[in-house]
Order: structure tokens, then C-alpha cells, then sequence
């Protein structure tokens, strides 16, 4: 068996993409397509990413992941938040729009080769909002499985005065694994209410009209277990799964060096698995 990784930039709007592919060469064609979206303070390679691509490479997937081009990393330095601004300037029109760009790439290089009826969007925590959105309003996409998804955009707006945080222009979050004061710009509240049609969760999902499934961690801290519920009664043909004492990275951490995925996540990528082939 032998597993075929290839890294590469795809041009974005404002900013380069670094994605990465991996598939098993052993398969000629009819691999399963799967895009993977990271979350919040989040990259391509955080944590077990590079082994959950291997595993579904595996087993006939072809995977690919990339990094939000505002993410905060650069292509030379794709695991460190280096750029600071770019990480403030990120929003959900800008992560819509990359996605687009990735879903061209990976028809037009590896059409021949996968099974585009079976092309599935799979994302972690606020990555699962972009991937349903997307998935709302692109016939590409044929299903979405979702990893400790937020359930709500708007819900989960800076919990300040808007008027002030408008003023000021700058809210900044601490990130605890890497002693950085995370900025946010006003821009990215202001550009949900110029594109609320089109980024209101709850109604996007009510539009949805493929198989979804959520996965979710029973004492998840970051995104409680409710959101996942709520979304659940929204998306018509959806299922939820819910890991028993499970939490919202399924037991990796950054870095992990472990060879072995954490065994919360290997059941994640193997419920995954299941629901993306059939």
C-alpha cells in the first residue's frame, strides 16, 4: 500500500491556500472525495490531522485539507499564528470563499479519479458552519459531517456592547497553548450582518436537502452538546451521533505525537468513514 501525499498552493482572493492530498495509490479511481475545514485557531496540520488523512486514505478516500487563507498562518510558516492581521481580517464570506476555491481545485485536478457523487464536506467546530453554508448552496457538495460544529453563527458573536467593540475596532482572545492575544476586527461582525441571509446558520440548515451527519462530544466545554441538538432538528436527513464523555478536540491536542489516533477520534473517523461511502 502505498500512501500518495501532495502539498501545494492554490491561489485565493487575497491570499495564497496551502492545502495538502493524500490517497492511496492502490485505487485508480472512484476514491472517495472528502474536503476537511479546520476550526477556530485552528490549521490543516493541529493536532492528529495528519494521521486522520492517512486513515481515510487508507481506506480508498481521497483527502484533502487546507488552511483558511486568513487563518493566521502563512504558507512558510503553516503551524504558527505569524500573521496576526490576517487572523483579525478573517470572516465567513472569506472562508466561503476559499472553500470554492479548494471544491475547483479538486474537481479539475482529480475529477478523473473520484467519485463526485459521494463528495463530502467534513469540518471541525466553526469549521461545521462554513461547510453547511456551502453545502446549502452548492450542488458539488452531496454530504457533510460535522465535528463538534457550532450550531450558531449569531449566537456566538463577541458577547459585548456591538457599539462599542464598532468604536474600538478590536477585540482580542487569549490563546492558551500559544501565550497570543488572538485580535478579531470589527469587520467580522460586520460583515455577518451585511451577509445574514446567507450566514444565518439555523436557516441554512433548514435548506438542506442532503445526508448530514453530526458528531458531537457528550462534555464538550467549547461548544456545548445543545448546539449540536438544536442543529440536529433543523437539517432535515441528519443523525447525531454523541461520544460518551467525549470532548471537543475527541481527545487530541496540539502537538500530538502519538502514532496512534486517540481512541475518541478513531471512532469519529470510523463513524466518518461509514457515512461518506455509503
Amino acid at each position: 500500500m502505498t500512501i500518495k501525499k501532495q502539498e501545494g498552493v492554490i491561489k485565493g482572493t487575497h491570499r495564497e491556500i496551502l492545502f495538502d492530498v493524500s490517497y492511496n495509490e492502490s485505487f485508480e479511481y472512484e476514491l472517495v472525495p472528502v474536503i476537511f475545514m479546520h476550526g477556530f485557531k485552528g490549521y490543516k496540520d493541529w493536532g492528529a490531522f495528519n494521521l486522520v488523512a492517512k486513515e481515510f486514505a487508507k481506506k480508498g478516500f481521497l483527502f484533502i485539507k487546507f488552511n483558511f487563507s486568513f487563518n493566521g498562518t502563512t504558507v512558510e510558516k503553516p503551524c504558527d499564528f505569524s500573521d496576526l492581521e490576517a487572523f483579525g481580517n478573517n470572516n465567513f464570506t472569506r472562508e466561503l470563499t476559499d472553500l470554492d476555491r479548494v471544491l475547483d481545485y479538486l474537481i479539475n485536478q482529480y475529477g478523473n479519479i473520484i467519485n463526485l457523487d459521494k463528495l463530502t464536506l467534513m469540518a471541525h467546530s466553526r469549521g461545521g458552519a462554513t461547510a453547511i453554508i456551502k453545502a446549502s448552496e452548492d450542488l458539488r457538495v452531496k454530504k457533510v459531517v460535522t465535528w463538534a460544529s457550532v450550531g450558531t453563527i449569531e449566537g456566538r458573536l463577541p458577547n459585548l456592547d456591538l457599539e462599542e467593540f464598532k468604536r474600538t475596532n478590536v477585540l482580542y482572545l487569549p490563546n492558551a497553548r500559544t501565550n497570543q492575544n488572538m485580535p478579531i476586527y470589527y469587520q467580522f461582525v460586520d460583515d455577518f450582518y451585511k451577509n445574514k441571509e446567507r450566514l444565518e446558520l439555523t436557516k441554512r440548515a433548514v435548506t438542506l436537502d442532503i445526508p448530514v451527519l453530526l458528531i458531537h462530544g457528550e462534555i464538550d466545554t467549547t461548544v456545548g452538546l445543545e448546539e449540536a441538538k438544536q442543529l440536529q432538528k433543523k437539517i432535515p436527513n441528519s443523525d447525531l451521533l454523541i461520544l460518551e464523555n467525549g470532548d471537543h478536540s475527541f481527545g487530541a491536542s496540539e502537538p500530538w505525537t502519538d502514532i496512534e489516533l486517540p481512541m475518541d477520534l478513531k471512532e469519529v473517523v470510523s463513524e466518518s468513514m461509514k457515512f461518506a461511502k455509503t
